[in-house]
């Protein structure tokens, strides 16, 4: 392996890394939110899927409380929802928890699908 071959790759290795860590960092909800009422605004970003108790929808957050924070939000609409369709812009009042699944070796992590 030459020299010029060996500077290559730890230059391309540490590129690599810095694009997956400016990347990989998502905003996440603070634990000091979790369960408290806030005010969002945002989108709905993909087709909302009926359940037996209301409706589950992708959410594109624009606003918390005031502050601009962009996220994609997976969130529940309990008790007669109203006709929920792609692009709907919204101010909502919501409660946020953040997701948890099956983060176990080798089976499905729900999280990571989440993203």
């Amino acid at each position: 392996m030459g020299k010029f071959t060996l500077w290559f790759v730890i230059l391309l290795t540490a590129a690599i890394s810095q694009i997956h860590a400016r990347y990989s960092h998502r905003w996440r909800l603070p634990s000091i939110l979790t369960g408290k009422t806030v005010s969002i605004t945002g989108y709905v970003e993909a087709i909302p899927k009926p359940f037996s108790h209301g409706v589950r929808f992708r959410f594109a957050m624009t606003t918390l409380n005031g502050v601009k924070k962009k996220a994609i939000l997976r969130l529940s609409w309990y008790q007669h929802p109203p006709t929920l369709h792609v692009g709907d812009q919204w101010r909502l009042n919501v409660r946020l928890k953040p997701p948890h699944g099956l983060h176990n070796f080798y089976l499905f992590d729900y999280e990571a699908w989440l993203k």
